[in-house]
C-alpha cells in the first residue's frame, strides 16, 4: 500500500544519502494511478565540486528507459559542462565560444565584466566584445573568416573597456572533432595596450632626438 511504499521510499534515500547507493522504484501516481517511477542518483559537480543526492519523479514509460540508459552519460556531461565553465572563469582575459552558426554559446567572467554585464546576459544578448571597437564593427566577421578558412585568424583591435581605449589581439579557432569536423569555435583576446604604449613612447622618443 501507500504506507509501504513510502517507507520505501524514505529507506531508499536514506541509503542514498549514507553511502550513495542509486534506487529505482515503481509505484502509481494517487489521483488517476498512472506509472510513476522515482529514481535517486548522486552526482558530483566537477572533480572536486560539492556531492547532490538528486531524486526524479517521471510518469513517462519513454522517459523512464531513457533516463535510466543515459543517466551516467547526462552526468558526465552536465560535469564536463560545469569544468569547462570553472577553467575559462580562472582565466585572467577574455575567452569565448561560438557554435558553427557563428553564435556566441558561452563566455568567461572577464569577458562579461569588459561588457559590464553577467556570463548569462552576454550570451542571451549576443554582445560582442569587438563590437566595443572606436570604429564599430562585428566581432562575428574575424570568426566567419576564420570558420571559412578552416584556420586560427587573429587580428588587433581598439576596444572601449570600462571607458578606457584599450588594444586587443583577438583570435578565433575552429574547434574540430577527432575526424576533423568543425564543432565551433573558440575566440580570445589579450590586452596589448602595454606593448603598443611602449612602441609609442619609442617613436616619440626617437622623433625627439632628430627635432
Amino acid at each position: 500500500g501507500a504506507i509501504t511504499e513510502a517507507s520505501a521510499l524514505v529507506d531508499a534515500f536514506r541509503k542514498l544519502q549514507t553511502s550513495g547507493e542509486s534506487f529505482s522504484l515503481q509505484t502509481q501516481t494517487v489521483k488517476d494511478a498512472k506509472p510513476l517511477q522515482i529514481t535517486g542518483r548522486r552526482f558530483r559537480v566537477g572533480r572536486e565540486g560539492p556531492v547532490i543526492d538528486a531524486l526524479w519523479f517521471i510518469d513517462n514509460p519513454v522517459a523512464m528507459q531513457a533516463l535510466e540508459t543515459r543517466s551516467e552519460e547526462l552526468a558526465k556531461a552536465v560535469q564536463n559542462a560545469q569544468q569547462a565553465q570553472a577553467i575559462l572563469d580562472t582565466l585572467p582575459f577574455p575567452v569565448w565560444a561560438r557554435g558553427t552558426d557563428l553564435n556566441l554559446i558561452s563566455c568567461n567572467r572577464v569577458y562579461a565584466k569588459a561588457l559590464d554585464i553577467s556570463t548569462e546576459e552576454a550570451v542571451q544578448g549576443q554582445h560582442e566584445l569587438a563590437s566595443q571597437t572606436a570604429r564599430g564593427g562585428s566581432g562575428r566577421i574575424l570568426a566567419a573568416n576564420a570558420l571559412s578558412a578552416n584556420h586560427v585568424e587573429t587580428e588587433r583591435r581598439h576596444v572601449i573597456i570600462a571607458g578606457k581605449r584599450k588594444l586587443l589581439e583577438i583570435s578565433e579557432v575552429p574547434l574540430k572533432s577527432p575526424s576533423g569536423e568543425v564543432l565551433g569555435l573558440l575566440g580570445f583576446a589579450i590586452d596589448v595596450t602595454a606593448e603598443e604604449d611602449k612602441e609609442t613612447e619609442l617613436q616619440r622618443h626617437l622623433a625627439a632626438q632628430h627635432d
